[in-house]
């Protein structure tokens, strides 16, 4: 016979503070799910690369005591932002309130996503995508030009077959928000 009490039943019921669980963390479940229960950190997702520093701490900076800390991630070569960042709260339940209510919420036209975080460390505001969807988005997102008429995306023609390859063998969609009017291949 099992030890079933309120207390268990109420237990099996909450849902995981996260559906994501990083297995580049070197923790159990159990460690990274209860890192992520005591956390201060959040993840932001889905920024727009136009989104600046001062915008987010503004927003972020209006729950609970305010923002201790903030880490825009940012590309290695060029340092300009790559829509992403971590935000660090003074306590756990400031943090929480922000998952809350801005989870989701629109920022420059997109809807941000809010995620717990165990917590920053050096080199993660450079991401971790080395190829997929993440490194060929961060590939066109660096090698486009602005014009008036649209975006125009400048590149090799080495470097277009292997996109487009890597492409083809992942299925990977890499359709942005924003149109591709025109594609340049710089012939060698």
């Amino acid at each position: 016979m099992s030890n079933l009490n309120a207390a268990s039943l109420y237990e099996n019921l909450q849902q995981p503070i996260s559906q994501y669980y990083d297995k580049s963390s070197n923790l159990t479940r159990e460690e990274y799910f209860y890192k992520l229960s005591i956390s201060t950190t959040l993840y932001l997702g889905n920024l727009s690369i136009y989104t600046t520093e001062e915008q987010i701490f503004e927003l972020f900076n209006r729950v609970g005591a305010g923002v201790r800390r903030l880490i825009m991630g940012r590309n290695k070569e060029t340092g300009k932002a790559i829509g992403f960042c971590f935000i660090e709260y003074f306590n756990h339940e400031d943090a929480k309130e922000a998952h809350e209510y801005l989870d989701l919420l629109k920022l420059d036209e997109r809807a941000i996503r809010v995620d717990w975080d165990i917590g920053y460390s050096e080199g993660r505001e450079y991401g971790r995508g080395t190829g997929g969807r993440q490194q060929i988005q961060k590939d066109l997102m660096f090698n486009q030009i602005e014009a008036e008429e649209g975006v125009i995306i400048i590149m090799e023609e080495e470097e277009y077959k292997q996109m487009m390859m890597r492409v083809i063998i992942q299925e990977v969609d890499i359709r942005k928000e924003e149109e591709i009017d025109q594609i340049i291949i710089i012939e060698e």
